[in-house]
C-alpha cells in the first residue's frame, strides 16, 4: 500500500494546487471523541476475538464486551454535545446518508470474512499454490476496476437506490456459489461465484458512495467521505473478528475441534470447510440486510458534483 500512497498523495497534490479554502486549526480537533471511538472499536473486537480462545463467559471477554456499548455511548454524547464533533449527528436525520452508511457498515462486514479465510482454502484444503491463489483472488479487484465505472454511470442516470440493492443480492448469490465449495472444487468453481462478487461490488460501491457524498451539503462532504472510510475499516474488523469466531465456533460444534485446529486449513480441512460454510451464512446475512437497508432510502439520488 505504501507506493499506492505515496502516488496518491502526489496526484491530489498536484489536482488541488490553487483551490482555497477556509483551514481548520489542529486544537479544534475532537481528541476526546476520537479516543472513544477507537475505545470502542478496539473493546469491541477483542472480545470477538477473545470469546473463541478463552471462552464466551470468561472474566476477560465479558468485560471487553460490556465495555463496548458503553464506550459507544459515550462516543454518541461526545459527538452530540462537543462544539467541534468528529461527525454531526444531524446527519443521519437525513434517510439517504443513514441509509447509505449502514449499508456500507453491512456490506464490508460482510465481506471481509470471506477475503480473509478464502486463501487459506484455497492454499490448506484445495493445496493450490501463494501464486495461483493470488491470481484467482485477483479476479474481484479486477473484475470490479473493469466494471464500476460503467455500473457508475448507470446509477446516475437511474438513482442510486436500486443498484444497491441489486449489487448487495449478486454479492448475497455470490457468497451462495461460494457455500458449494466442499474439499474438492474446480478452478472455474471458484472463479465464477468471485466473478459474480466482483459484479455485485461493482453495482452496490459506486452508488451507495455517490448516495452518501450526495446527501449532504458540499461543505459537509468530507466529513461524509470520513464517514465512509469509517465504515469500511470499522466493517473489516467486526466482519473479521465476528467471521472467524462464527467459523471457530462452528467447526467445534460439528466437529469437536478446538478453535486454533479449526484454522489449520492443511490438517483439519473437514473442519475449516465447515467453519467457512458458517462464516458464508453470516456473509449472506449480512448482504440481505445491506439490500434492506439499501432500499429504505428516498427516491433517486444523482452523483455529488
Amino acid at each position: 500500500n505504501l507506493p499506492v500512497g505515496c502516488a496518491g498523495v502526489c496526484l491530489a497534490g498536484a489536482a488541488l494546487r490553487g483551490l482555497r479554502q477556509t483551514r481548520g486549526k489542529l486544537t479544534d480537533f475532537d481528541l476526546p471523541g476520537a479516543a472513544a471511538l477507537g475505545a470502542f472499536m478496539l473493546s469491541l473486537c477483542l472480545g470477538l476475538t477473545l470469546g473463541p480462545h478463552r471462552g464466551w463467559s470468561a472474566a476477560p471477554t465479558i468485560a471487553v464486551l460490556a465495555a463496548a456499548p458503553m464506550l459507544l455511548a459515550l462516543f454518541l454524547w461526545r459527538q452530540a454535545t462537543a462544539r467541534n464533533a468528529m461527525l454531526q449527528l444531524s446527519l443521519f436525520l437525513d434517510r439517504t446518508f443513514s441509509s447509505a452508511s449502514g449499508a456500507a457498515l453491512l456490506s464490508f462486514t460482510g465481506q471481509f470474512p470471506v477475503f480473509l479465510l478464502l486463501p487459506f482454502y484455497l492454499e490448506g484444503v484445495l493445496k493450490y499454490s501463494e501464486q495461483t491463489t493470488g491470481l484467482m483472488l485477483l479476479t474481484v479487484p479486477l473484475l470490479t476496476a473493469l466494471l464500476a465505472p460503467f455500473l457508475g454511470r448507470l446509477s446516475d442516470r437511474v438513482g442510486t437506490r436500486w443498484p444497491t440493492v441489486l449489487g448487495m443480492l449478486i454479492r448475497g448469490a455470490s457468497y451462495l456459489g461460494l457455500m458449494q465449495l466442499g474439499l474438492h472444487a474446480s478452478r472455474l468453481q471458484v472463479i465464477l461465484p468471485l466473478a459474480l462478487l466482483a459484479l455485485g461490488n461493482a453495482s452496490f460501491n459506486p452508488a451507495n458512495n455517490s448516495a452518501l457524498l450526495g446527501s449532504v451539503a458540499p461543505a459537509d462532504r468530507g466529513m461524509a467521505s470520513s464517514m465512509a472510510a469509517t465504515m469500511r475499516c470499522l466493517g473489516m474488523v467486526i466482519g473479521a473478528a465476528t467471521g472467524t469466531a462464527i467459523a471457530a465456533a462452528r467447526a467445534v460444534s460439528v466437529h469437536g475441534n478446538p478453535a486454533e485446529a479449526m484454522l489449520d486449513a492443511g490438517r483439519q480441512s473437514r473442519a475449516f470447510v465447515t467453519g467457512l460454510h458458517g462464516t458464508l451464512i453470516f456473509s449472506i446475512c449480512c448482504a440481505v440486510a445491506a439490500a434492506a437497508v439499501a432500499a429504505l432510502r428516498p427516491g433517486a439520488r444523482r452523483s455529488a458534483t
